[in-house]
């Protein structure tokens, strides 16, 4: 039992008092010792107020190091919860608490998580403003981060544009806005912040100059097919493109992919079809059942556009050199080419071996034995690169891609001029937005604004329409790659919530240690 001697005030006139009344005993939880629960017990004082025009006469003396008005609970008892729920949420936070002598339910942790929310933010110099998702493709929030301080500071609802200039009009002082390339926030940031100076984000800029070149080469699938032909023609013999000895590690059946193929084929024509006869882009919809995001990519392509194939490799890839030595000496046996990869480190199991043995002794029955020997040496085949990856090789330097791949680029060069010109205002901008060359960007435009490819014509349209903020990108050093970080953060407190998180919920937790540090250092001063 502890007893407290002090010179208590009286909380209505904030005057001091004398006189006893009576005592008052409590007891109120505190932190566990060993893992044990432990209860403090205190024996406060029960005082007169000796004001006469005091509205309070008889008052308890307060204990506010030790525990709050009102509480059942200590005051580092209740921080040490709120930090547990600020770090786990309420279900695993309420299991952790238990396991260390403090038992608390999931319900409490949570109303300890809101009660640790501080509304008083300060205003940041330099603001980066991005957004993120309640539900992917249906509702969306704002976050904001002090890019000085490193540190989040607000969430946002929603990503309208009047929810950020209200924000801004409240916390006037913002200088510097960071933000990517959606419209609603800069017109937002015009609204709240009209002194403030905008910068685009680099790397959205970036991301939408691949975006652009990637929708070129969808409309030019026909000339990317003709280049992947040659390399292939130059690269192995006239059979290489079916007998691919690296395709047979795949455990689906070729038949089962030509016949998905063929499908979608089907479903191509008849869109092209419905089109050339003037149905409208729903009504092809709602008549074969497709989205009409696919058909409106099935209408602009010129040649059918091939599914993208996605490079998975094989455990057993690596020692294909060595079951083809194998093979041409005269061994066949599956269980016994396993035993010698298997003594070489492969991890994989027989099966695998067994399936690619079968598979190459299919493919040994239609050709001869001079075009077997040649096939089991080859180790490479070109194979045709989806839209993404033939825009990001026109975005590469040359002399940065493999020898195929530059033997593509250059086929492809040949063949087209709007590809050539695609290229050259492609690999302009990304070395004017990594050098930051200011003085470039009007003469860019201008070129980029006269070309003949629409892609390039409709995206120098767009920079030229968000000029001023381009501009400071190269102008200025910040960005929105810590928000892009705090984002990731904010998923993965989301994620650990199950969905189920409030928006006050994940602010307060995704705010709680910034908040923590800026009370730190506002009561120290």
């Amino acid at each position: 039992m502890k007893t407290i001697q002090s010179q208590p005030l009286c909380p209505s006139c904030n005057k001091p008092s004398s006189r006893i009344h009576s005592r008052y005993q409590r007891q109120v939880a505190d932190l566990p010792w060993q893992g044990a629960t432990v209860r403090m017990q205190l024996l406060a004082r029960k005082l007169f107020c000796l004001q006469e025009n005091c509205q309070q006469r008889i008052f308890c003396e307060r204990i506010p190091n030790v525990v709050a008005t009102y509480a059942r609970q200590t005051v580092r008892l209740n921080d040490t919860l709120r930090l547990i729920g600020c770090m786990l949420g309420g279900q695993a936070g309420a299991f952790l608490a238990l396991r260390l002598g403090m038992p608390i339910s999931a319900d409490t942790l949570l109303r300890r998580i809101r009660q640790s929310l501080i509304q008083n933010n300060p205003t940041p110099r330099v603001l980066g403003v991005d957004d993120w998702a309640f539900q992917k493709g249906h509702r969306y929030g704002t976050l904001l981060v002090d890019l000085e301080r490193r540190r989040p500071i607000d969430l946002l609802p929603d990503r309208k544009s009047s929810t950020l200039a209200d924000w801004l009009r409240e916390h006037p002082g913002v200088e510097i806005i960071s933000r990517d390339r959606a419209l609603f926030y800069a017109e937002g940031a015009r609204e709240g912040a009209p002194n403030a100076v905008q910068v685009a984000d680099r790397w959205h800029l970036l991301k939408n100059l691949g975006e652009a070149v990637e929708r070129f080469t969808s409309r030019n699938l026909s000339v990317i097919s003709q280049a992947t032909a040659k390399v292939t023609q130059c690269q192995l013999i006239e059979y290489a493109n079916t007998l691919e000895s690296t395709s047979m590690l795949s455990s689906r059946d070729p038949s089962e992919v030509a016949q998905h193929r063929e499908q979608r084929y089907a479903r191509y024509c008849e869109v092209r079809k419905l089109h050339q006869q003037g149905v409208l882009k729903r009504d092809i919809a709602r008549i074969t059942g497709i989205s009409e995001p696919t058909i409106r990519k099935y209408i602009r392509a010129s040649d059918f556009p091939e599914r993208s194939r996605v490079e998975l490799h094989s455990q057993l890839e690596q020692y294909i050199p060595y079951l083809h030595k194998r093979w041409l000496e005269g061994c066949e046996n599956a269980t016994q080419l396993w035993h010698e990869v298997r003594a070489k480190g492969y991890p994989g199991k027989v099966k695998m071996v067994e399936r690619y043995i079968r598979r190459l002794r299919k493919q040994r029955k239609n050709i001869t034995l001079e075009q077997q020997q040649q096939f089991l040496k080859a180790q490479i085949t070109f194979k045709q690169p989806n839209t993404r990856r033939v825009a990001r090789w026109l975005s590469t330097p040359l002399k940065q891609l493999k020898p195929e791949e530059q033997s593509f680029i250059n086929y492809l060069l040949e063949q087209s001029s709007e590809v050539r010109e695609v290229q050259k205002f492609v690999q302009e901008f990304q070395q004017l937005i990594q050098q930051r060359q200011v003085d470039i960007l009007d003469k860019w435009l201008t070129q980029a604004q006269q070309s003949q490819v629409p892609e390039i014509k409709n995206f120098a349209v767009g920079i030229q329409q968000d000029y001023s903020a381009v501009a400071a990108a190269l102008k200025y050093e910040w960005s929105n790659g810590q928000v892009e970080g705090q984002i990731n953060k904010l998923k993965l407190i989301k994620r650990q919530m199950y969905g189920r998180a409030k928006l006050d919920l994940l602010k307060a937790r995704m705010l709680f240690q910034y908040l923590r540090q800026f009370t730190r250092l506002r009561d120290r001063v």
